[in-house]
């Protein structure tokens, strides 16, 4: 499936393994989608990993999960605080924490910062 990733900074069209957008590094079952993350600097960090073409490729995606997935030439990821996805598709699923959910061929992702206060 034909992605579109659209922020004010990039713009990335192709046809990824998956697009990640995190705020924290682990993905989940200890993934390490997002190996600089800060969740802290009111960002978002597009991830992508591009669909491997090689058997060399499947085989370095073990980095994934020793925190070093950002030294392949898959991957790519960049800061937002907002972001459109578009896909080929006109429904298709997607994750949100894990949770699958149907949802159109279009996505608008915004961070809002401060927004959630922590008592310490």
């Amino acid at each position: 499936e034909t992605v579109q990733v659209i922020s004010d900074q990039k713009k990335y069209i192709g046809k990824p393994m998956i697009v990640v957008i995190a705020n924290t590094r682990e993905y989940g079952l200890g993934a390490i989608i997002n190996p600089a993350a800060d969740y802290s600097d009111g960002k978002f960090e597009v991830c992508i990993v591009e669909a491997p073409k090689f058997y060399r490729d499947i085989f370095h995606l073990r980095k994934l999960f020793n925190g070093s997935i950002d030294s392949l030439p898959i991957y790519k990821s960049y800061s937002v605080e907002r972001v459109k996805i578009i896909r080929s598709k006109q429904e298709a699923f997607f994750h949100t924490d894990g949770e699958p959910r149907l949802g159109g061929a279009t996505l608008e992702i915004q961070i809002i910062k401060k927004a959630l206060r922590v008592l310490v």
